[in-house]
């Protein structure tokens, strides 16, 4: 859970801690000693914990985004331009990327959501929504960096292997989306925890129809299916904060019924 919602790319001090933290939670009791196969066991989980983002992300970047393989140099081109269209100023993460409305509204972010964490009523989120309610910002960046990876491996025109999803390629990547989610979070929390809970209820109610569960009346009300650099952009920050003064206020949460990128 931690590689979901506290830090994907955690250094080597931050594993060890976390070895010694949880080992202490589950075994303490028992006196069990924590040996060294044990310790890099534990340690393999964060892999294990990011390849089950990405194997849900590669499912969905070509039909999210548009990208054809083919060897028709009209398509290579087309499937060119549109990688740099949206990876410029993480333009892939709006609702409307040519606009860039919709601040982490882009279609597959909820899709990825639902898919990796409430697929069912056996999933991690489901069975812990404490970790989940509200979204956290490093989960959320998390995903933008898994959806990066797999928009760059259009990168040529043609489709590329991509490479691992590892901490050496991706960890500064992860950083950047993370400052820009704090940039956002800073302009209005309160309005920004509105989406993150609404993102969080959208979930539990894809569950709710799906296993018939009880939820309560506040997750029926007003849900919503909604390259690195630091921080968000002067334009960026400002269309944002409009987004989210109008959503405090009730009027467009930014949910419009504009496409995604084509």
């Amino acid at each position: 859970m931690r590689i979901w919602t506290i830090r994907a790319f955690p250094d080597a001090e931050t594993q060890e801690r976390w070895v010694q933290e949880l080992w202490g939670l589950e075994c303490g009791i028992q006196k069990y000693q924590l040996t060294d196969a044990v310790r890099i066991m534990i340690k393999r989980y964060g892999w294990h914990g990011r390849g089950v983002v990405i194997a849900v992300i590669k499912l969905l970047i070509d039909t999210a985004y548009g990208f054809h393989a083919s060897e028709k140099q009209t398509v290579i081109d087309r499937n060119l331009t549109k990688v740099k269209r949206l990876t410029a100023d993480a333009a892939f993460i709006y609702k409307d990327p040519k606009e860039k409305t919709g601040f982490a509204q882009n279609d597959i972010i909820m899709t990825s959501i639902v898919n990796i964490w409430f697929k069912n009523n056996k999933t991690r989120g489901s069975k812990n929504p404490d970790f989940f309610n509200l979204l956290r910002l490093p989960t959320l960046a998390l995903l933008f960096t898994a959806i990066e990876w797999g928009i760059e491996r259009w990168a040529t025109g043609r489709f590329m292997d991509g490479g691992e999803f590892n901490e050496t390629k991706n960890s500064d990547i992860y950083d950047g989306h993370l400052s820009r989610l704090q940039d956002w979070d800073a302009l209005k929390p309160s309005a920004t925890a509105l989406v993150r809970k609404r993102m969080f209820e959208t979930a539990m109610w894809v569950i709710a129809i799906a296993y018939s569960f009880t939820i309560i009346p506040s997750q029926r009300s007003g849900v919503v299916l909604p390259k690195p650099k630091t921080g968000m952009s002067d334009a960026d920050r400002a269309r944002a904060l409009a987004e989210l003064e109008a959503l405090e206020t009730g009027g467009e949460d930014g949910a419009d019924d504009s496409e995604s990128e084509e």
